[in-house]
């Protein structure tokens, strides 16, 4: 009976975190579709100089392609919802590859317009 509730109890809270940053940034974390990698890879250069950096990184599957693909650059994916982020950073662990990072940012400047107004003290 407690392992139902810790699961239901933690099932509520993961669907919590999606909900909170997706009223937060107006956006869903929404995963790059392999096609999606596959034609931004043969759209990109087969060489960059500086590090790369994906904005939005959501589930981490892009970062983790771009990071394969560009193995000798690092490469960063940036994520402001709290549940991808830790999913990316797990993913990370377990396969990879090295030249990533998925650095956690919290952003305390409004993104949505609505937002700000719960910052009026």
């Amino acid at each position: 009976m407690i392992e139902e509730i810790l699961l239901f109890g933690a099932v509520l809270l993961a669907i919590g975190l999606v909900f909170a940053s997706t009223l937060g940034t107006a956006t869903p974390p929404l995963p790059t579709s392999s096609s999606v990698r596959k034609t931004l890879l043969a759209m990109l250069p087969s060489q960059v100089d500086g590090p790369v950096y994906e904005l939005g990184s959501g589930w981490g599957g892009l970062a983790r392609t771009l990071a394969r693909h560009y193995l000798s650059v690092q490469v960063r994916g940036l994520e402001v919802s709290v549940l991808p982020w830790a999913v990316s950073r797990v993913l990370l662990g377990v396969a990879g590859p090295d030249n990533l990072k998925f650095p956690l940012k919290i952003s305390t400047t409004p993104i949505w317009p609505m937002r700000r107004w719960w910052y009026v003290t």
